[in-house]
């Protein structure tokens, strides 16, 4: 069992390692300044075949706006990685995107822009003491929350990307909810 968990250590570990500011994330409060700008060139009767093309390309694209619960502390930075394949899942550098925020509460809110419609997983890991690792144990078992799409449970290996799979649909706004996962 303790040979099983350092795998699923070192696997995650290699996941939020490679975890680095992205342009398709962006904080909630990031949006704000984003949704301010997009509506006023959205009123602008003279805008250019650029901007039209610009506009209609961000009308296909998805938003998922994700909030993590059961912290245990409001130290550290929260580690995302975003999937678009199944094979990637949950691999060190093969993420759709990545994004690292700051904790600031136990209960943190943040939304990912610009998302191609498709089938995604999310992977989230707490770094309390931003060492960019999952802590362990002496037996192996995680010290850190770390948690996953819908919610999927990760017993003795991270879970399959079926288990965390989601929809984000043309011009959606998709809701999602990780509780983190302690042992």
């Amino acid at each position: 069992m303790r040979l099983t968990w350092n795998l699923v250590m070192v696997f995650l570990a290699f996941i939020f390692l490679s975890c680095e500011k992205d342009d398709r994330l962006n904080a909630t409060e990031d949006q704000n300044a984003n949704d301010s700008s997009s509506v006023s060139s959205n009123n602008n009767t003279n805008s250019s075949s650029d901007d039209t093309d610009t506009n209609s390309q961000i009308d296909k694209l998805g938003t998922i706006e994700i909030t993590i619960t059961n912290l245990k502390s409001t130290k550290g930075q929260l580690l995302f990685g975003l999937y678009n394949k199944a094979e990637d899942f949950p691999e060190k550098d093969r993420t759709y995107a990545a994004r690292i925020v700051e904790v600031e509460s136990k209960k943190v809110s943040v939304q990912m822009d610009s998302i191609e419609p498709g089938s995604y997983a999310l992977s989230v890991h707490h770094d309390e003491n931003e060492n960019d690792e999952i802590d362990q144990n002496f037996v192996g078992i995680p010290q850190e929350g770390f948690g996953f799409s819908n919610n999927a449970s990760a017993t003795f290996s991270p879970p399959k990307f079926d288990n965390a799979k989601f929809q984000v649909e043309k011009g959606q706004k998709k809701k999602l909810s990780i509780k983190l996962q302690h042992y």
